[in-house]
C-alpha cells in the first residue's frame, strides 16, 4: 500500500470522518449517522463457496473500511454495514471491486447463518425446527441479512472518467439490438465522492468538507489563494489532513511527522510562498554571477557592481565548472 492510500485511509478510520462522508452521500448532509452509532468491523471479507468436488474453497478479499452502524434506539440493533474504499487513483472497474466486496459480505452472513442450523442439527437443539427447502438453502424462511453500503472516496486531482456503474462497463453495442436484455442487469451504482464534483461544501459538518474544497480549488490558484485567505478554518487543521492536502495537490509544504497537532495551512503557504521567492531572487543572482565571469569580469569587480559575497561568487564558479 502506498503512501498516498495508508494515509487517507487511516484518516477516513475515524468515526466523525466516517459518519460526515456517509451523511453527505447518504443523507444529503443531514446529520443522521452520528460518531457513537458506529463501530469498526473485521474489513476482510470471506465466504467457502463450493468447487467442482463439492470441497470448499476459501475466497477473500480486504476491503478498506467496514463499520457497523448501530442503532441505540432499537437496542443496538445493527442496521447497515458501511464500508469506505479510498482511491487515490482511479480505479476502471470499481463497480465490480465494490461489488465483489458486498456479495462476500452477503454470502458470508447467509454461511452464519448455514453453520448455525448445522451445529443445532448436530446438536439435535431441542425446538429446532426447518423445511426441507430450509435445509437446502441453509437459510430460512424468517431470516434477514444486514445491508451493506460501500462508498467510495476519490482524492486524485484529474476528472473521474472510470465507470460509475456495472452497466457501464458492459460493451454497450452488444445490446443494440437486445436492448431489453440490459433491464434484468442490476445497475449497481457506486456512490462517489469526488472534490471536483462537490458544490455545496456547507453539507459536511467536519473538517473533511474544507479538505475537499481545498483539493476543488487547488488547479486555480486565484480560488485556492481566496479560500486560504477568508477560511479561518485552513488556520487549523488536523496535522493528517494537512499532509493529505500536501500529498494530492502537490503544494511541497514543509509539514513535519512531529509538532502541534494542528496546523496553520495559511501561514505554511504564505511562508513557502516567500521562500520560493527568496529562491528565485537566489537562483537569479547566482545566474548573473555566472554570466558575468564567462564575460572575464574580475571577481572583485563583480562584487562591487552587486555587493556580492565570497560565498555566492564561489557558488556561482561551481556551476561554472
Amino acid at each position: 500500500m502506498g503512501k498516498k492510500d495508508t494515509i487517507t485511509k487511516e484518516y477516513l478510520r475515524q468515526n466523525s470522518i466516517f459518519a460526515d462522508a456517509f451523511n453527505y452521500m447518504i443523507f444529503n448532509g443531514e446529520q443522521i449517522i452520528k460518531s457513537e452509532h458506529l463501530v469498526d468491523r473485521d474489513a476482510s471479507e470471506i465466504v467457502l463457496p463450493f468447487g467442482k468436488d463439492g470441497a470448499l474453497i476459501p475466497v477473500q478479499r480486504y476491503r478498506d473500511l467496514l463499520k457497523g452502524y448501530v442503532i441505540k434506539e432499537y437496542q443496538g440493533k445493527l442496521f447497515a454495514l458501511l464500508g469506505i474504499e479510498s482511491q487515490s487513483q482511479i480505479h476502471y472497474a470499481m463497480p465490480v471491486k465494490c461489488m465483489l466486496y458486498d456479495t462476500l459480505n452477503y454470502a458470508a452472513q447467509v454461511n452464519m447463518k448455514t453453520n448455525e442450523y448445522r451445529k443445532k442439527r448436530i446438536k439435535k437443539s431441542e425446538g429446532f425446527k426447518e423445511s426441507k427447502a430450509e435445509f437446502l438453502s441453509g437459510f430460512h424462511k424468517e431470516d434477514r441479512i444486514t445491508p451493506v453500503i460501500t462508498v467510495t472516496v476519490y482524492w486524485g486531482m484529474d476528472q473521474w472518467d472510470g465507470p460509475r456503474t456495472l452497466k457501464e462497463m458492459f460493451d454497450q453495442d452488444l445490446f443494440k439490438s437486445e436492448p431489453e436484455v440490459l433491464k434484468w442487469i442490476p445497475e449497481y451504482q457506486i456512490p462517489l465522492i469526488i472534490p471536483s464534483e462537490i458544490e455545496k461544501f456547507e453539507k459536511f459538518q467536519t473538517e473533511f468538507g474544507k479538505m475537499m474544497q481545498f483539493m476543488n480549488s487547488a488547479k486555480d490558484k486565484k480560488k485556492m489563494k481566496e479560500l486560504l485567505t477568508t477560511d479561518s478554518a485552513y488556520h487549523s487543521l488536523s496535522r493528517t489532513a494537512a499532509k493529505i492536502i500536501n500529498e494530492f495537490t502537490g503544494l511541497n509544504l514543509k509539514i513535519t511527522d512531529e509538532g502541534e497537532e494542528k496546523i496553520d495551512l495559511c501561514k505554511a503557504w504564505e511562508d513557502q510562498r516567500k521562500e520560493d521567492i527568496e529562491t528565485g531572487i537566489k537562483e537569479g543572482r547566482l545566474d548573473s554571477i555566472k554570466r558575468m565571469l564567462d564575460k572575464g569580469i574580475s571577481e572583485e569587480q563583480i562584487k562591487e557592481l552587486l555587493d556580492a559575497t565570497d560565498v555566492e561568487v564561489a557558488q556561482a564558479k561551481e556551476r561554472e565548472e
